[in-house]
């Protein structure tokens, strides 16, 4: 899963207007984490993790280790931080508002 995975994210992070949204996992690479940010802007969605949802979700019983372990790169590779805590609408706001004062579009 992770190879394909690296495979759509370069061949998709080369294209321009492209919106890519990821699954928490593939911060774990670091071709990942450069594609990313190679042709946009990178927005770290961050959310409690209480919050996160974890049925139906094979790796919930280690999300508590996976949330700590990925948090630094998910920093690391984000131009911005989005609090997504508030819901879908708040959080699309404010990537909105962020990207325009960014570009000045």
């Amino acid at each position: 899963f992770r190879r394909i995975e690296e495979e759509v994210v370069r061949k998709v992070s080369g294209e321009s207007g492209s919106v890519i949204a990821t699954g928490g996992g593939a911060v774990l690479s670091g071709a990942n984490r450069a594609a990313l940010r190679r042709n946009g802007r990178v927005y770290w969605l961050d959310r409690p993790l209480a919050d996160l949802p974890r049925e139906g979700r094979p790796l919930s019983k280690d999300l508590g280790r996976l949330y700590e372990e990925r948090r630094p790169l998910y920093g690391e590779t984000a131009d911005a931080r989005i609090d997504a805590s508030r819901g879908v609408l708040p959080a699309a706001r404010a990537i909105l508002e962020e990207f325009h004062a960014h570009t000045g579009a």
